[in-house]
């Protein structure tokens, strides 16, 4: 880390003082994660708050100068690797644990730096992959709320066995299954858990994400032609929702099993390739499946139908702009 000075960059939208200040703080280095927490930035301000996206100084050194340039303000804290950022550290478990001390103490510094300027910040928007960011918040006195960019079956799935209802390792969601909705087969289920062995560093952040969250009632729930083939990132299955598209699912990892458990089986709507090493051959088949197959039509409506699910509860009155309305509420009113 270069020192504990934290630098403020104004790209785009107005510091102006007005409107409650909102911090948004997603993941360091993972674009995948930056994006919703861009997406919530515009519904939050459309509501009447201030947000500032923070990055790390890594992210904000390497921008472009032709990247479409950030609607509000963007503040850069430490992950502790200042020079090459996550990709310079191919140990997990030592960039998690320089991270949170660099990236503690200058999320502190920037909290005291926009306090003393007279901008104090509200609340704090995390990733919930950061508690440590709740701490810092807390300590300076400012409210904080976590922040999932996975699909909540999976933050359940985690939540149960930080909460001691399910036990590692999961082979499989059986026991689950009540909660879920569909059944989790043991390729189903999130590698870090199936085998925590062999990814302790990420077991133990997809589990800390719960440590310090307070009980709620209501949770904040995070065209193309044809066939969408996806990884099943979260971002992407989004993507092909929104657009009403059937998919080819070929999970690697992480949240991507579960998501392709339900894009099979819980909504209908494309084909799981099958394990493995993926062939042409397999790609072939599950392509002409979806678009060419007896149940093709079946994918387009379930896709349809999901796709007017999605675009209700994005409209105003829906489920999902209620929920982010009561949310702006909240802090404007305090």
């Amino acid at each position: 880390m270069d020192g504990a000075v934290t630098t403020v960059v104004v790209q785009g939208g107005a510091a102006d003082g007005s409107g409650v200040h909102v911090l948004l703080l997603p993941f360091p280095g993972m674009q995948g994660h930056a994006n919703p927490m861009l997406q919530l930035g515009h519904r939050l301000a459309y509501h009447g708050l201030r947000p500032t996206l923070v990055v790390s100084r890594h992210a904000l050194s390497t921008a472009t100068t032709t990247s479409a340039p950030c609607p509000f303000p963007v503040a850069t804290i430490s992950d502790g690797f200042d020079a090459g950022g996550i990709a310079s550290c191919p140990d997990t478990a030592k960039y998690l644990r320089r991270m949170e001390a660099a990236g503690s103490e200058t999320l502190a510094g920037l909290l005291d730096a926009e306090a003393r300027a007279g901008r104090p910040v509200r609340v704090l928007v995390y990733d919930s992959h950061l508690p440590w960011a709740r701490r810092v918040a807390r300590g300076a006195g400012v409210a904080a709320a976590a922040f999932m960019t996975q699909m909540c079956a999976v933050d359940l799935v985690y939540a149960e066995v930080w909460a001691g209802r399910a036990a590692l390792p999961l082979a499989d969601g059986g026991a689950l299954r009540g909660r879920l909705g569909v059944e989790l087969g043991p390729d189903d289920v999130p590698p870090f858990l199936a085998a925590p062995q062999w990814y302790p560093a990420f077991t133990e952040s997809a589990l800390s994400q719960f440590d310090g969250l307070e009980y709620a009632d209501d949770v904040l729930v995070n065209s193309l032609r044809g066939c969408f083939l996806t990884h099943c990132g979260w971002n992407s299955t989004i993507e092909s929702i929104a657009t009403g598209v059937p998919m080819v699912a070929m999970p690697q990892w992480a949240d991507q099993p579960t998501t392709a458990k339900y894009v099979e089986s819980a909504w209908g709507i494309g084909l799981r390739m099958r394990k493995g090493l993926v062939k042409r051959e397999e790609v072939e088949r599950c392509i002409s499946e979806v678009m060419e197959g007896e149940r093709k039509q079946e994918y387009r409506r379930n896709a349809a139908q999901l796709r007017h699910r999605a675009k209700e509860a994005m409209q105003e009155g829906g489920n999902s702009d209620k929920n982010i309305t009561e949310f702006a509420a909240k802090y404007l009113s305090m």
